[in-house]
């Protein structure tokens, strides 16, 4: 009795185990430079990557009150990157 009892939950927990592997992605292989003839080329999902990007002024990213007005004009712009920069103290 025991061990058919040990059966049904081996079988319970494979059932579980298939079912989250079955809903999980492929892990993603991280960001390269690959060469291309004379140039390097960023490869991000296996696909070339154009960045699209600004950057912004040393204290821009200060605060969300500054932001604020920005982010429209970021994203009517159609970028894909914005570098800012990032300080503590």
């Amino acid at each position: 009795m025991k061990h058919r009892y040990s059966l049904i939950y081996v079988a319970i927990l494979a059932i579980a185990v298939a079912g989250v592997a079955a809903q999980t992605k492929p892990v993603a292989s991280p960001p390269l430079l690959q060469q291309q003839g004379t140039a390097r080329q960023l490869i991000v999902d296996g696909r070339p990557f154009l960045v699209l990007g600004a950057e912004l002024n040393n204290s821009s990213a200060s605060s969300l009150g500054y932001m604020r007005p920005l982010w429209p004009r970021l994203v009517a712009t159609h970028l894909n990157t914005v570098l800012a920069t990032a300080s503590w103290n």
